[in-house]
């Protein structure tokens, strides 16, 4: 018995995906930096 063809996503679905690769990617960084002070400097000051 042939599987049913899987509907493709939209995009909407497609941008919730991307975000939770991303979120899923940086997840190891945010634990390592948990409760320390980061400063990001902006600019030639």
């Amino acid at each position: 018995m042939p599987t049913p063809a899987k509907p493709k996503p939209s995009s909407a679905q497609n941008k919730a995906i991307q975000k939770a690769d991303t979120l899923i990617e940086a997840l190891g960084w945010i634990r390592k930096f948990r409760d320390t002070t980061t400063v990001i400097k902006l600019g030639d000051g």
